[in-house]
């Protein structure tokens, strides 16, 4: 797989950010730092979980950290 090195933009602020990876995850949001980084967990919704996952069979299944309160 090809690596790439390039600037982009940081996905909440406007400084620059040095992506060096993977070709393939050259799209993945990028941040400049750490705080950038909460701020983007704070505004962003998160990621949805399918039912299926948490049944037995499931992704999820042995994760009882995840859907347990």
């Amino acid at each position: 797989m090809e690596n790439l090195t390039f600037v982009k933009r940081c996905a909440v602020c406007p400084d620059p950010v040095i992506y060096r990876g993977p070709a393939l995850l050259s799209n993945a949001t990028t941040f400049c730092d750490e705080t950038c980084a909460r701020i983007w967990d704070a505004i962003t919704p998160g990621e949805w979980i399918d039912a299926n996952e948490l049944m037995p069979g499931g992704r999820f299944h042995d994760r009882p950290d995840i859907w347990a309160p």
